[in-house]
C-alpha cells in the first residue's frame, strides 16, 4: 500500500520534507540450498552456517528511500515494532547506520519478525515469515505526522484503516497475508 499526505500537510511540508514509512522489519535468516526439500523431506544446506539480514517490507523501502536521498538533507522516518529478543537491537542499529530515523517506532514484548529464507544456487528465494513482533501492529493511529511529511510509504500485507491517510491497495498484495 502507498499512503499519502493530506493536501494540506503537503501545502505545509518544508523545502525538504521527511518520508514517513510504516511497515515491517525483520531479521531475514538465509540457508544456501542445492534445490528446494520435497513435502515431508529434509535437505542440509550447502554451506556450514545462515546467513543473516536485516529485512521486512517496511525497512527495506525505508532503507531505500535513505539510500535514494542521500545528500538531499531529506529524512526517512520508519515506524515499525521491534522485538524483545537480541535481533531487535540489530535491527534497530541497522536501521539508524542508513540514515533511517527509527525514533517513532516501538519495542513490544514479542520475538522479532523473521524471514526463514531457502536461496538456490540460481538466486531463486522461497520464505516462510513469521510475523511476531510485527503483529502487535495492527491499526494505524497516532502516527507521527506533522507539517514535514510530505510523502510516505504504509507497507502491509492485509490493508489497514487509517483517518490520516488516502490509501491505495497495491494488487500484488491481494490474496497474500502476513
Amino acid at each position: 500500500m502507498l499512503l499519502f499526505c493530506s493536501a494540506a500537510q503537503v501545502r505545509a511540508a518544508q523545502s525538504q520534507p521527511a518520508i514517513l514509512v510504516v511497515g515491517s522489519v525483520n531479521v531475514d535468516i538465509i540457508a544456501d540450498v542445492g534445490r528446494l526439500p520435497s513435502s515431508g523431506e529434509t535437505l542440509t544446506a550447502t554451506k556450514p552456517a545462515a546467513a543473516t539480514a536485516v529485512g521486512g517490507k517496511g525497512a527495506n523501502q525505508a532503507v531505500a528511500a535513505a539510500r535514494l536521498g542521500v545528500g538531499s538533507g531529506r529524512a526517512v522516518r520508519f515506524v515499525g515494532r521491534f522485538g524483545n529478543d537480541s535481533h531487535a537491537a540489530m535491527l534497530e542499529a541497522a536501521l539508524v547506520a542508513e540514515g533511517v530515523d527509527v525514533s517513532q517506532s516501538r519495542h513490544v514484548g514479542l520475538p522479532s519478525g523473521q524471514g526463514w529464507v531457502l536461496l538456490e544456487p540460481d538466486g531463486t528465494a522461497t520464505s516462510v515469515v513469521l510475523g511476531g513482533s510485527n503483529t502487535a501492529f495492527e491499526q494505524v493511529r497516532g502516527l507521527p505526522v506533522g507539517g514535514d511529511c510530505a510523502d510516505g510509504l504504509l507497507q502491509a500485507m492485509k490493508p489497514w484503516q487509517s483517518n490520516h491517510f488516502r490509501t491505495v491497495d497495491h494488487p500484488g498484495n491481494r490474496g497474500t497475508e502476513q
